[in-house]
């Protein structure tokens, strides 16, 4: 070989090594086949691109959305619009983008409302995935593990357990069956410690009066 045709051949790049499965891509973008994100399951995904910019929780009513299309909950937006009253700065504008938002210039997104409605949620006591528009009114009246009251709380029975369990609770439950001197003993403890509760409000709402707050 002359030192020509050497020089040629330290020319030449070596062919790239192949990239491994399941790397980044060729790309090495996050959202390129065989990512890390490509193994999440499509709600997640869509929960995570469809929570509210402000709180990042999934919205649980109205949605809405600025005219840049970032989302907010009816929570969040609410509460934007009126901090902004409360710190003189008006008008109030988008955490992500700010632009400006007000009642006239932001409007709901339906279609984002009623996606969110259809993602599936987990039941807080057994762990049912059921979609969004579901889940209250099975955590509340058709859960057989939902935390219910004895039928005689408003006489002092203090048992709190799953609904599946009540009906035997009924059968040994002792209130039914005590005198009326027991049953007003009971009721005035517990309007003793409904009082303490609202002297406790009281409180609160004397220490977060209008004319007593200093702004700084």
């Amino acid at each position: 070989m002359t030192s020509r045709e050497a020089q040629i051949t330290e020319q030449v790049p070596s062919k790239r090594a192949r990239m491994p499965t399941g790397s980044m891509g060729s790309l090495g973008g996050p959202g390129s086949i065989g990512g890390s994100r490509s193994s999440d399951k499509l709600e997640t995904r869509l929960g995570q691109l469809l929570c509210c910019a402000v709180c990042l929780d999934l919205p649980h009513s109205a949605i809405y959305q600025c005219s840049n299309g970032h989302l907010m909950c009816a929570g969040c937006f609410t509460h934007l619009l009126a901090d902004a009253r409360l710190r003189d700065e008006s008008p109030a504008t988008c955490p992500n983008c700010r632009t400006i938002i007000s009642r006239e210039l932001c409007s709901r997104n339906l279609a984002v409302e009623k996606a969110v409605c259809e993602l599936p949620a987990e039941c807080q006591f057994c762990a049912q995935q059921l979609p969004r528009s579901e889940i209250a009114q099975h955590e509340s009246r058709l859960c057989d593990e939902r935390k219910v009251s004895c039928d005689y709380a408003k006489i002092g029975c203090q048992w709190l357990g799953p609904f599946h369990e009540l009906e035997r609770h009924r059968g040994a439950c002792a209130h039914p069956n005590k005198s009326g001197r027991e049953v007003m003993a009971a009721l005035q403890r517990m309007e003793d410690k409904e009082a303490q509760k609202l002297r406790t409000s009281a409180s609160l709402f004397e220490l977060l009066s209008l004319e007593k707050l200093i702004f700084s």
